[in-house]
């Protein structure tokens, strides 16, 4: 597929999704699954240390190892043919990782979205 045709077809289903998000419950349906009205507990309880460890601290040890990797591969063994027949590949990853959580994080600190434990449905105080 032409690179701009993909691009275009990204940027419309993410607007789609972004609707589907802002102007149904489609997020707190899918909330709902994982928490107990009855227990007015998530399901999965990140105070469990093996929990916060597999969603919290080892994905983002897994994140950075990856993008550590594929930067090693970039630079130590860019004349590998894998390397070289990927590398435009690598290069656009190493960069999406880093700005892509740079632009979560700076969307979650200017939006006014909260989090859903937050939500007084959810034992929160918004």
């Amino acid at each position: 597929m032409n690179p701009i045709k993909q691009i275009l077809w990204s940027i419309l289903a993410l607007f789609v999704l972004l609707l589907c998000v802002e102007k149904t419950n489609l997020d707190l349906l899918v909330q709902d699954v994982f928490y107990s009205s009855s227990t007015q507990q998530w399901i999965l309880d990140t105070t469990h240390p093996v929990l916060h460890f597999l969603l919290y601290d080892g994905a983002k040890a897994a994140v950075i190892g990856w993008e550590l990797l594929l930067l090693i591969a970039l630079v130590f063994f860019r004349k590998k043919a894998i390397v070289k027949a990927y590398r435009q590949g690598i290069t656009i990853v190493l960069i999406a990782i880093p700005l892509s959580v740079g632009v979560v994080s700076a969307l979650k600190n200017s939006t006014n979205i909260a989090c859903p434990y937050a939500l007084t449905h959810y034992g929160g105080d918004i």
